[in-house]
């Protein structure tokens, strides 16, 4: 039996719920948001998340800054908390990073982004603990936190059925139904078929394979990220802000009173896996290595214990910047990946971007064409300062 829509969203982590929430919001029609397993049970569910504004692409920032803006009054919109704390952020810059980081400071302030540089004296001030003999100096961010993805994904999914979007779990799309130049649907694993003229795939990892299977081809591959969390010892103090370590290549974030999560910014020690089929847990290398590094910048570490480790995965484009709009040859097909991952802290902005592109509407201080699906075969690749893709 067929059943149908006015627009299918093929994914249900919190890039999915936030666009079903904001097309319901905008009265786009009948909604419906289907996905594989259960919702932020994907990508999102193995998200660091991470909420900082620190970009060096313009539009990348000002879609950062707003989101921030949300994941702070998230209750007040949603009616759901997405568990938001504040922590600030320290990106630890080596003599190379200097230049790079004084001009996106620069851009943060025309902004409006509280974001300053600070000497070596003043990056000690902040945070004592430190080593920070083999660092110039550092970005301050005072206003970045993290949240939780799987509480924003649920809110965003329960506002959206509130406002008439049908959420489909346990619900595999084996197949997008083209005929010719435009989509018609798609095919469900039990054999149903969905008809609608507007599919937009924000699957992530899975989203590579639906349309490879479409004979779409896209610039994303699927890439392994470990981290692990560590128990500070008992007489660490209080919690450290979030750190980008450029001289190391390490990311340390909070989490609640005495925990620090570690993982890597270096993309070279990142895998290309199969997302089906991929060692969702650490390697004894990549804990002792992770620790080390942790240790090795802060001293009082170095008798933490490891708590828990999990390796999730990336939809990692070429330039390390998200797809999002129509592929050009197939009407009514849109896509929201690729997000190398960015997705989870910007996708309050990601929601408002698509509906507004499937909508017709402006998008003011957004520029569209950084995410074009094709730029890639325009030879128009989006450009970051940095030497680390998943900084953006």
């Amino acid at each position: 039996m067929a059943m149908a829509a006015d627009i299918l969203i093929v994914g249900g982590g919190s890039t999915g719920a936030s666009i079903a929430y904001h097309l319901a919001a905008a009265r786009a029609g009948q909604i419906t948001l289907l996905e594989r397993a259960t919702l932020a049970s994907g990508t999102t569910g193995q998200s660091s998340a991470i909420i900082r504004q620190h970009y060096s692409i313009p539009t990348l920032a000002r879609m950062a800054q707003r989101s921030l803006h949300t994941f702070r009054h998230f209750a007040e919109e949603l009616g759901r908390d997405a568990g938001f704390r504040q922590t600030g952020l320290l990106i630890g810059a080596r003599a190379e990073d200097a230049e790079g980081l004084r001009t996106t400071v620069a851009m943060h302030r025309e902004l409006g982004i509280d974001s300053r540089m600070i000497d070596r004296d003043a990056l000690h001030e902040l945070e004592p603990r430190m080593v920070t003999d083999d660092l110039v100096g550092a970005c301050y961010e005072p206003e970045a936190g993290y949240a939780d993805p799987v509480a924003t994904t649920m809110a965003y999914a329960h506002a959206a059925r509130q406002l008439g979007a049908q959420i489909r779990q346990h619900t595999r799309v084996s197949s997008l139904l083209v005929e010719g130049d435009r989509v018609r649907g798609v095919l469900l694993e039990d054999g149903t078929q969905v008809e609608t003229r507007t599919v937009i795939v924000a699957s992530n990892v899975w989203g590579i394979k639906l349309l490879a299977d479409a004979g779409i081809s896209v610039p994303v591959r699927s890439t392994r990220h470990a981290c692990i969390l560590l128990q500070q010892p008992r007489d660490f103090g209080q919690q450290h802000a979030i750190i980008f370590d450029f001289a190391s290549g390490l990311y340390l974030r909070p989490e609640g009173e005495n925990l620090t999560m570690a993982g890597t910014l270096d993309e070279s020690e990142a895998e290309t896996v199969d997302p089906e089929h991929y060692n969702a847990l650490p390697t004894h290398d990549e804990e002792e290595r992770f620790a080390m590094r942790t240790a090795e910048r802060f001293p009082a570490m170095g008798d933490a214990t490891l708590q828990a480790g999990w390796a999730g995965l990336y939809d990692v484009s070429d330039d390390w910047q998200p797809l999002i709009g129509p592929f050009p040859g197939v009407e009514g097909l849109f896509c929201a990946l690729g997000f190398s991952g960015h997705g989870y802290k910007l996708c309050p902005a990601i929601g408002t971007l698509v509906a507004e592109i499937l909508l017709g509407r402006a998008s003011p201080g957004i520029d569209r064409a950084i995410f074009s699906p094709d730029r890639f075969a325009m030879g128009a690749q989006a450009q970051s300062t940095y030497a680390f893709g998943i900084i953006g």
